[in-house]
This record gives C-alpha cells, structure tokens and sequence, in this order.
C-alpha cells in the first residue's frame, strides 16, 4: 500500500511535469484531438442512424449486459479480482488507481505535446498579424511598448439648473 510519503512524492513529480507552458499545451492538444474526432460525427452519423440499426439497439444493450465480452461483464469480472481480505482491497485500489495515474499522465503528455505543436502552428500562421500588434503598441507608448490608458476625470461636471427669473420684490403670493 502507498504510504503518505510517496502519495506526496508522486503528487510532487507530477505538479512538476505541469510546470510552465505544458498545461496550455495540454488544452491545446486536446482541443486539437476533440476536433479532429468531431470532424468524422457528421458522415458517422449519417452510416449509423439508419432505421435497421435503430431497431437493434435494444439487441446490442443486452448484449453489453450479458456477453461475456461485454463492457459491464469486464467490469464484474474486475470487481470479482479484488481480494476477500479488506486489507489487501486497499493495496488492490491503491494499484489500480496508480495505473490510471501513470495512464492519464501518459495521455496529458501526449495532449502537451501536440498542443505544443498546434501552438507553435498557429503562431507562425500570424506572425505577420503578431508583428503588426506589436508595432501598434510601441506607437502608442514607445518607452514601453504597451498602452496605457487615459487619466481618469477627477470629478464629474456638475449639472447646473436653469436659472428661474425672480419675483419682483413688490409680487403677492397668495
């Protein structure tokens, strides 16, 4: 079973994979992966929604359920491993969940790695639109290459009645 110390020291290595840029690299290759497999959703759907295959949805569910190679019969079959023991259940899990750790930093390095390519892709496509930003910004302050923005009003101007003749001094009210 993993103690708490290397529970921290594999938390520690794996914040330090994900320093720097990775993390937006990471966002930028998933992205880049949802969209290539969205582009392929419209012609699938047009294969697979077919009246005949709709018909055998319900065919297929049960077979998930029943088959012995179907995906909740895996899953049984995974739960049925675990030992009787509880205290060898908690080394079972523990191993079990350092697998899909070590899987899903495999993935997020992959991820980063394209991203870093997509990145670097979509910076030299602009690169003449970067330049153009670039000099804009050193013309509107060229000590230090950034905008600044306006001074801002100290008070807001006042809004001033309009001035009421006055009554004479000999007028009656009443």
């Amino acid at each position: 079973m993993a103690t708490t110390t290397e529970l921290r020291k594999t938390y520690t290595d794996y914040a330090k994979n994900f320093a720097g840029p990775k993390p937006l690299y990471a966002v930028a290759g998933a992205g880049d992966r949802a969209v290539e497999l969205l582009k392929d959703v419209p012609a699938k759907l047009r294969t697979e929604l077919t009246v005949e295959k709709i018909k055998t949805v319900p065919d297929r569910v049960r077979t998930e359920f029943t088959a012995t190679d179907g995906r909740v019969k895996k899953v049984a079959d995974k739960l049925g491993d675990l030992p009787r023991d509880p205290r060898k259940v908690a080394d079972k899990l523990t191993d079990l969940a350092d697998e899909q750790v070590k899987a899903a930093d495999k993935l997020l390095v992959e991820w980063a790695a394209r991203g870093e390519k997509v990145v670097d892709r979509v910076v030299e496509d602009n690169k003449e639109l970067i330049r153009k930003a670039t000099k804009a910004a050193k013309k509107v302050n060229p000590f230090t290459g950034s905008a600044t923005a306006p001074a801002a009003p100290t008070a807001a101007p006042r809004k001033t009645a309009k001035a009421v003749p006055a009554a004479p001094a000999d007028a009656k009210i009443g």
